[in-house]
């Protein structure tokens, strides 16, 4: 009967925890270290291509969600989504250090 009741304490424990993060509204500040989160894991990639690729992809991004905030729109779900893509962000970044690339001319200093 105690592992049952667990089960159930956990089930509740997940669902407030889901609607708690649901209901939070984001915050121009949480957008902005989101960005910053995602600029830092996007130089983390050592071929310049990738690296470049995602970030004119997630300045444009970013630039269509402050619009949005901007204009007041309910951003939350795009939010939701930015995160999600942090996660694979950060494992392709992972993996991609994973292998040598040779130097690009563009990178020589």
């Amino acid at each position: 009967m105690s592992s049952s009741s667990a089960a159930v304490k956990a089930v509740k424990t997940s669902i407030n925890v889901a609607s708690a993060v649901s209901s939070q509204t984001v915050s121009a500040a949480s957008i902005a270290s989101l960005k910053n989160a995602y600029m830092t894991n996007i130089n983390l990639f050592t071929n310049y291509n990738f690296r470049e690729y995602f970030k004119r992809k997630y300045n444009k991004e970013f630039e269509s969600l402050n619009e949005n905030f901007n204009k007041n729109q309910d951003i939350r779900a795009e939010y939701e989504k930015l995160n999600q893509e942090l996660r694979m962000i950060k494992r392709q970044s992972i993996i991609n250090q994973l292998y040598k690339f040779d130097e690009l001319i563009v990178e020589s200093k």
